[in-house]
């Protein structure tokens, strides 16, 4: 039988102090086995299961397996010798980490380190670490080490591997254990073993002498652990650990198979982790996080020097407030906030859905259009600046006509239009708006208008005759006179609503849409506690103009898409769109990578301010169609024109002569026009060009509406009887059937989650893409920053057309440049007037050469909020 682990620690004493005694300069033999089966038994833990930081001086994976850092500290008390003292110490990132321990008795003093890397994440992982000693080698002899350790955990097990080698002692170890989750993170059986080989051959696997240990970690609650393990000699470990906001104080207890203790560890540990604060009550002071959304949102932004305000990023700030039971609510300062109507709608069912949980929203307020009370509308309690106002004079839809400009130019421009609302040229061939652009636009603004009267009035409880009176009579609203209006709550700086925080009071009644905000990542204590990477929905984005290699980035979008499909890690696709459509080649890359993947794991589709045209064509075969009551959605139709010189090559004095075989081969061909960078035909189309245009046109549109039919599960007949390159709002999207779901990209994520199968508490990681990069584009180039600056001040209409490429994006920078066929017509500051999105529009027609285009018409031009 061998001896007890207390009876054979003492004799180690016993010899250290006759070899210190006897022969200070002989060198003790350093006993791998011993060394780190005590190790292992101070973890009262195992190192393939441990969350703690220290155990990655055993299993240096453990640190890229666990995903945090930390600092551990740990003093172990044994029994019968006060004169020894044993100190950890243990610092460590994801995957860098640095160890020692420090023994000393009397004058002699013994440190081993521990410096290791580690690679992977939280289903496999896998590092290297050296270990070396200093001081005194009476203590414990001489060691150099090398180890190898690897980590393979999934929901419900783990399994470790470990491998060290001695090269001063010429031995080895194998270390391996395992770990069983039957009901979650919060209880945890585990075992492990020791393989002690009195060689460096890795081949061996003849061991000398073995250990075996078991054990059980139950997490009682949040920041409350207990544990316990047991070794093949009897000895038993007991471990008492509690945590509070990130610092987790522990007591491990070890005794003998007689019950005599061994030796106990005092220990500290600095790191995330479940927090006994989720236990205590409620402080008796409410709890609001203040938030300032200001700037223009994007859906992306590049690594460096863009501090642009995420979508994503706020809808989740909200998701984590409603989690949180400590919050009351928030406090929102909306000052400077740019946005779309249709994201700041999707903002406002977010806040609703705080709301819904419970959760008050107090909102501060400067001055506010349309668009912005429709989102300050949702507070429990609104406060406007005294210096503020709100401008709720109407909505209004403006768009400027350029066909007299052109002909004063000299440029000639023919709009190959066949269907009666496809209107996405017409400003360059018009006055004003056709029959069709009219007709359309009056139902959008209808529509639109209805939709935030209908939330504000809601919210408010204000009649709707007072509103209408309010709109037609006041437009200009003073913050005393919105006070007395009901419009707002009180009227008062951002620092008076501070003051007056406690006294606020939740306004009686829901909202009409909120958002399923607290459901989407699983349970917010214990999903960073599991085992194992959690599924992913991939969250892909297609922002701008439909182009190969800008705007939505047909190329490299389907080519993640199809990543996407093949990753099995990937349970569901979300794809938000944000696009007015454009050229059909990247349109039907993407939706090709679609329907194959829509075969295979669910793909819901978000559909922001505009997906229209080539924005629907990427659409249509999602397996759902999410979609607000402000998207402009539709526009199933296709479009072109032709561009030609009408007398501005004889003004610039420029002359072009060319040779070429075929009837047509110089329609498309031309002088180039200076800075433009493009040619201009030099002639206008015969009839029978425009004839075969049109049959082109034609085929094309006929594919689209066989798309869509096939797509949305509808016949060509019901297509075509809403096509026509007819836009819709989101609302009258979803009663023609060309939508699903009124919501935003918050319920398209829920949704996808439900549809992949998952359940409602399972955790989820959202995987995003495409990257814009490191930089935006032209920083560096004063002319672009110049380009940017005014970009980046740009309403809604640019972040319809470009989206995430706003600043500093290559079409818009181009667009700043007023061409030379203007000078002398135009000056620089009448050519910056025309807006953004037409003179994109414009140079896609000049660059585009007659193609065929699925661009729906430049809606967001002026807007009038």
């Amino acid at each position: 039988m061998r001896p007890s682990f207390r009876s054979r620690a003492m004799a180690w004493i016993a010899l250290t102090g006759l070899v210190v005694a006897a022969v200070p300069s002989a060198a003790a033999g350093f006993s791998l086995l011993d060394f780190y089966r005590e190790e292992i038994a101070r973890l009262v833990d195992t190192p393939g299961t441990s969350r703690s930081v220290a155990a990655g001086r055993l299993n240096v994976a453990s640190w890229a397996a666990e995903q945090r850092g930390g600092l551990y500290l740990a003093f172990e008390d044994v029994e019968g010798d006060t004169d020894i003292d044993d100190i950890t110490g243990v610092i460590a990132t994801p995957h860098l980490g640095f160890g020692m321990r420090h023994v000393s008795r009397g004058d002699l003093g013994w440190t081993d380190y521990t410096l290791g890397l580690s690679l992977g994440n939280r289903s496999m992982s896998a590092g290297i670490a050296y270990s070396w000693d200093s001081g005194d080698k009476q203590l414990f002899g001489d060691t150099e080490r090398l180890a190898s350790g690897s980590i393979w955990r999934w929901g419900w097990g783990s399994l470790g591997w470990n491998t060290i080698i001695d090269f001063d002692a010429d031995q080895s170890l194998d270390q391996v254990d395992f770990g069983l989750r039957p009901f979650g993170p919060r209880l945890t059986l585990f075992g492990d073993f020791l393989g002690f080989r009195r060689t460096k051959d890795f081949t061996d696997f003849d061991y000398a002498d073995e250990v075996y240990g078991y054990g059980v970690e139950w997490r009682a609650a949040p920041g409350v652990g207990v544990a316990v393990r047991g070794d093949d000699e009897g000895n038993l470990g007991f471990r008492l650990s509690l945590a509070l906001d990130g610092v987790r104080p522990s007591v491990r207890h070890r005794i003998d198979d007689d019950g005599d203790r061994l030796a106990t560890t005092y220990a500290v540990e600095f790191g995330r982790g479940p927090s006994l604060r989720e236990l205590l009550p409620a402080s008796r002071r409410r709890r609001y996080p203040e938030l300032h959304w200001k700037g223009s949102i994007a859906y992306r932004r590049y690594h460096w020097f863009d501090d642009r305000p995420r979508l994503l990023s706020l809808l989740s700030q909200l998701d984590a407030i409603a989690e949180d039971p400590k919050a009351e609510g928030v406090l929102l300062n909306l000052s400077g906030l740019q946005a779309s109507v249709a994201n700041q709608w999707e903002l406002r069912a977010q806040l609703a859905g705080l709301r819904a949980r419970g959760k008050r929203v107090i909102i501060y307020a400067d001055r506010l259009g349309a668009s912005g009370y429709l989102l300050a509308s949702v507070a429990d309690e609104l406060w406007l600046d005294p210096m503020g106002g709100l401008d709720l004079r109407g909505l209004n839809f403006g768009r400027s006509y350029y066909a007299r400009l052109l002909e004063k130019a000299g440029v000639g421009f023919e709009e190959w239009r066949y269907f009666r609302y496809k209107s996405a040229v017409e400003s360059f061939t018009r006055t004003g708006f056709s029959e069709g652009e009219r007709e359309q636009l009056d139902d959008l603004l209808h529509d639109f208008y209805e939709s935030v009267v209908a939330d504000v009035l809601a919210a408010r409880g204000i009649e709707r005759s007072e509103w209408d009176r309010m709109t037609n009579e006041l437009g200009e609203v003073l913050p005393h006179e919105a006070e007395s209006l009901g419009l707002v709550d009180a009227v008062g700086s951002l620092e008076d609503l501070r003051d007056d925080l406690e006294n606020t009071v939740a306004r009686p009644g829901g909202d009409l849409a909120s958002a399923p905000v607290g459901s989407v990542f699983g349970d917010r204590v214990w999903r960073h506690e599991e085992w194992g990477e959690p599924d992913r929905i991939a969250l892909l984005y297609a922002i701008g103009p439909c182009a190969m290699d800008s705007g939505i980035e047909g190329r490299k979008l389907s080519r993640l898409i199809r990543q996407m499909r093949e990753d099995p890690r990937v349970k569901a696709v979300v794809l938000r769109v944000d696009s007015p459509g454009g050229d059909p080649l990247p349109s039907d890359l993407v939706a090709r990578e679609l329907r194959k993947t829509a075969e295979r794991k669910p793909v819901v589709v978000s559909q922001g301010q505009v997906a229209g045209s080539g924005g629907y064509w990427i659409s249509m075969d999602g397996d759902e169609i999410f979609a607000s009551p402000f998207t402009v959605t539709g526009s199933i139709g296709v479009i072109s024109g032709h561009v030609y010189d009408a007398g501005v090559m004889d003004r610039l004095g420029i002359d072009y002569d060319h040779l070429q075989i075929g009837r047509s081969a110089d329609l498309r061909s031309g002088p180039t026009l200076p800075l433009l960078g493009v040619g201009l035909p030099h002639r206008p189309s015969t009839e029978e060009e425009r004839a075969r245009a049109e049959q082109v046109i034609r085929d094309l549109y006929g594919q689209f509406v066989a798309a869509v039919a096939a797509g949305r599960g509808m016949s060509e007949g019901e297509v075509e009887a809403i096509a026509q390159g007819h836009v819709y709002s989101g609302t009258r999207g979803k009663s023609i059937g060309l939508v699903d779901e009124i919501g935003g990209l918050w319920g398209a994520i829920a949704r996808a989650k439900e549809l992949a199968g998952l359940e409602p508490g399972a955790s989820i990681q959202l995987v995003e893409g495409p990257e814009l990069g490191l930089l935006p584009p032209g920083l560096l180039r004063p002319q672009l920053v110049t380009a940017r600056l005014r970009a980046a001040v740009a309403g809604p209409a640019d972040v319809i057309a470009l989206g995430d490429e706003v600043p500093a994006s290559p079409p818009a920078a181009k667009a700043q440049t007023m061409p030379e066929v203007f000078e002398g017509v135009l000056d620089a500051e009448q050519w910056r007037a025309i807006p953004t999105l037409e003179r994109i529009y414009l140079q896609w027609m000049l660059s585009s050469q007659g193609r065929p285009a699925l661009l729906m018409e430049p809606l967001g031009v002026e807007v009038g909020w």
